[in-house]
């Protein structure tokens, strides 16, 4: 099935990805710099995990399936290295950012079979990184939510438009 946006505009838009992912990039590693909480190998490597997911970012209109199952692997090694809760309780908010996106580009995705598998993935993923014994509902509202919204729009894209109709009580003559 073909993308809904075109490929011209698809074009455009992944490049403000990449923008994006650089600006929140840029936005966490100068603010723990200022911080001073880029010593240590935990902190570099939380930090350098944070980086990999807003990376996630950059391909998740060419294949949004991916682009999440590579999110969800991400904060799974970040739970296995440590968790981000080295990095400060404002800064880690921004790892809402690509989860977000890659939940909404999951909704408005055609193929749901794959798209369903890759949120309960991201979802797992981000469990994994909070702790697995203590169950967050504000990361099932992360992605469902935003994934819900997804399919709303798309259902909207999806419509056939009807051509005007005369009114029924007008004769054409």
């Amino acid at each position: 099935m073909s993308d809904p946006e075109g490929p011209s505009r698809s074009t455009g838009r992944s490049s403000g990805d990449l923008v994006l992912a650089i600006g929140l990039s840029a936005i966490l590693v100068t603010s723990l710099a200022a911080e001073d909480l880029l010593r240590g190998a935990d902190n570099l490597l939380e930090t350098a995990c944070a980086i990999a997911a807003f990376c996630c970012l950059i391909p998740r209109r060419a294949d949004p399936q991916l682009s999440a199952i590579a999110a969800a692997i991400v904060f799974a090694i970040s739970a296995a290295l440590g968790s981000l809760a080295t990095i400060p309780s404002e800064l880690g908010d921004l790892i809402a950012v690509p989860v977000v996106l890659l939940a909404y580009s999951l909704g408005i995705d055609a193929d749901q079979r794959r798209s369903v598998v890759a949120l309960l993935l991201l979802g797992v993923g981000l469990q994994i990184a909070n702790g697995v014994t203590t169950f967050n509902p504000i990361f099932f509202l992360l992605t469902v939510g935003p994934w819900a919204a997804g399919r709303i729009v798309r259902s909207g894209r999806a419509r056939p438009s009807r051509p005007p109709s005369a009114p029924s009580g007008a004769s054409r003559k």
